[in-house]
């Protein structure tokens, strides 16, 4: 049991090190919250991982034209990666960033030169 543990261990610190990676650490809430268990089933050992429930769009992306991101959320980021400050820019930049997403998903076109991998 003891070795699938490290295997956890090894998976974690990889997933994290490639958000990370892709330059998605801006408060390393989604970074820090994985945690997973080993579950011994009578014929199989089941590796099971979590993570924040926002981590599936980093991991997926969006699709274009589908929901769009919410305004607060991307305000949120924007003042945290200190893209923009004051409220009236803020929401402005947060606003151009939704409609980007939303005409050409996630991850759009020009966002590939931000991360190395």
């Amino acid at each position: 049991m003891a070795k699938y543990s490290n295997i956890l261990k090894l998976i974690i610190s990889e997933l994290q090190a490639e958000l990370i990676g892709q330059g998605h650490k801006a408060t390393g809430s989604l970074v820090n919250s994985f945690e997973g268990s080993v579950l011994t089933l009578p014929k199989s050992i089941v590796i099971q991982i979590l993570m924040n429930d926002y981590g599936i769009y980093v991991n997926e992306g969006r699709i274009a034209g589908a929901k769009r991101v919410p305004l607060q959320v991307l305000m949120n980021w924007v003042e945290q990666r200190a893209i923009a400050s004051g409220n009236k820019e803020v929401k402005n930049v947060a606003f151009a960033i939704q409609e980007k997403i939303f005409q050409e998903g996630s991850p759009t076109k020009g966002s590939f030169k931000f991360a190395p991998n």
